[in-house]
């Protein structure tokens, strides 16, 4: 309810129980998936850590992750990880 009735958080939707962020690029809107705290170490071990990732540094890591995730201070994590 608070995320509807204020004008702070008009760049956030919920849809079937998922807090989205909408970001506009390259002429489009997106929705990107608001990842919970508790959860950003596992997405980064996905994307960085896991064998199938190839290990990607921060800029390839960054690129992925920017069209499907969002949380604060994002691209900080993904340098200091």
């Amino acid at each position: 309810q608070q995320i509807r009735n204020n004008r702070r958080y008009e760049s956030f939707i919920i849809q079937h129980g998922i807090l989205y962020k909408l970001a506009y690029r390259d002429d489009a809107t997106i929705k990107l998936i608001y990842a919970p705290s508790k959860l950003i170490l596992e997405i980064m071990a996905a994307y960085h850590d896991h064998p199938l990732s190839g290990h990607f540094g921060t800029g390839r890591t960054w690129s992925m992750l920017r069209n499907t995730y969002y949380w604060p201070r994002m691209k900080a994590t993904i340098t200091s990880y």
